[in-house]
This record gives C-alpha cells, structure tokens and sequence, in this order.
C-alpha cells in the first residue's frame, strides 16, 4: 500500500475512533449523571449523525481498492445504519429519548472505537493482540444486541409517528406503497417483539455460538446449514403470524429483504471473516 494511502487510512479512522469515543462518553456521562437511559440522542445524536455519515467514504475506499474490504458489505452497513439514524431517528423526536436508542448508541459507540482503533493501528503496524481480539469477537454480542432491542425496536414504536408525520411522501410518490408501509412490512401482525428475540437473538448468538465450535465450522456454507436456516426463517414468519405463501408479490419480496435476515449474510460474513483473521494472526504469532 503506497504511503499515503497508509497515512490517509490512519488518519481517517483515527478521527473516527476518536469521535465515537467522545459519543460513547457523552453518552455514559449522562446516563451516570441522569440515572436515566433518557437522553443518548441529545448527548451525542448529531456527532453520531456526522460520523456514520462520512462513513459512506468506507464503500469509496472498497471500489477505489484502497482496501480489501469490497462494496457491497460496507455498503449494507452504512445504508442500514444511516437510514435508521437520518431518516427514524433525527426525524422523529417521539423516539429520540427512548431506552432502544441508548442501546442502539451504546452498541455502535462500542463498537466502532474498537474497530476503528483496530484499523488505524494496523496502518502503523503495531495493533496489539488484544485489540485484533476484540475487533473480531465483540461483535457477536453487540450486533445482535444492537439490532434487535435496539434498531429493530426503535423502527417499530417509530411506525405511528412514521404514518402521522407522512415521512418520505415526495420520495415514495413513484411507488404503490408508502414509506410506513414499506417499514411495516418487516414487522409482522402479531407476536412482534417474541418474534424479533427468537429470529434475532436466539438466531444469531446460536450461530456465533456455532461458529466457535469446531463441528459446526464444517458446515459452514453446505447445504444443510443454509436449508437450515430457510426452516428457521419461514418458522419465525409463520410464528408471527404471517405466511410466507400469502400475500401479494410485492409483500413476499418485501419480507425477503427486510430485517433481520438481510442482515444475516453480513453476520455469516462477520464471523467467516473472523476465523480468517484470528487464524492468520495466530499463525503471524507463532512465527515470531
């Protein structure tokens, strides 16, 4: 990699850990001075706003080739995050102060200063062990954790405020559906929140679990697995209450790509992407 892209790359993701930093310890100081979970938006809503904003130059960097990453996975993480923060959250005060919002805050806050801080010493080559540890285990906790009480919650007590204030009308006007009805759609009729715990909780902590099991590991990308997963998917729809066979076109689509099962690909990737990394860094090791 040429000098100054190292030096572009350590500068870019030392600004973003250090942001983020400063969000999580906005955050905390409120929550440790409020005794309230009240409060994560209006401590440090619009630097994270900023920062996952900018973070669209991650999906630059894969297609310039500046890093290995890619487009596409950088691409669904940003797309996914900025449409809850810019257009759920900065644009509905109603849920600005609720308890998911802290979670969801917390969890990114966590995460990207680990990430972060992970990428930008690796550009100087002196990331200690630990961090390329953490980088690479944290998530399983706090994505799942993230998403569903946190994202996935907050999208849903949003959905009255969705309809009321007409959000994205101009946006949607092409379309036979309108943007509340384009988010109702990942969330089913009835069993909402179980439904979210057993597809989102229960699924992904399993498969991480899964993952750190040498048996397991054998399945991965077989058919089994991901026959597997198709059951568990089509459980969790009809659990819910709706039936993956009914409905229009248009609705089986939308339930196809919404959450959380979209989001499962870039789980499977996370965790692929994990044993790739923490092995060749043991093998790194054991040469030294």
């Amino acid at each position: 990699m040429p000098a100054f892209s190292k030096l572009y790359l350590f500068a870019y993701n030392s600004l973003q850990a250090f942001g983020w930093a400063v969000s999580l310890l906005a955050i905390l100081i409120n929550f440790f001075s409020t005794h309230s979970l009240d409060g994560a938006y209006a401590s440090a809503g619009d630097l994270i706003c900023l920062l996952q904003t900018v973070s669209f130059l991650e999906v630059i960097h894969g297609a310039l080739g500046i890093v290995p990453s890619g487009v596409l996975f950088p691409f669904m993480q940003w797309g996914g995050r900025t449409h809850f923060v810019l257009a759920i959250v900065r644009q509905i005060v109603e849920v600005q102060e609720l308890p998911s919002v802290f979670i969801t805050f917390v969890a990114w806050s966590i995460a990207e200063v680990i990430r972060y801080s992970h990428y930008a010493l690796n550009c100087i080559g002196s990331c200690p062990s630990l961090i390329t540890y953490l980088r690479y285990t944290v998530f399983i906790v706090l994505y799942p954790i993230g998403l569903a009480p946190g994202e996935m919650w907050t999208m849903y007590q949003a959905l009255p405020f969705v309809k009321k204030k007409n959000l994205c009308a101009d946006l949607f006007a092409a379309f036979p559906f309108s943007y509340y009805n384009f988010l109702r759609i990942s969330f089913p009729k009835r069993k909402l929140y179980q439904g979210l715990q057993f597809s989102v909780v229960i699924l992904l902590v399993s498969f991480s679990i899964g993952h750190l099991n040498n048996h397991t590991l054998a399945l991965y990308g077989s058919p089994f697995l991901d026959g597997g997963l198709t059951i568990m998917a089509k459980h969790y729809w009809q659990k819910c209450g709706m039936d993956l066979c009914g409905g229009s076109l248009l609705e089986n689509a939308a339930v196809l790509v919404c959450y959380p099962f979209l989001w499962l690909n870039l789980y499977r990737h996370l965790l692929k992407q994990r044993r790739s990394k923490l092995g060749r860094h043991q093998e790194t090791k054991k040469k030294k």
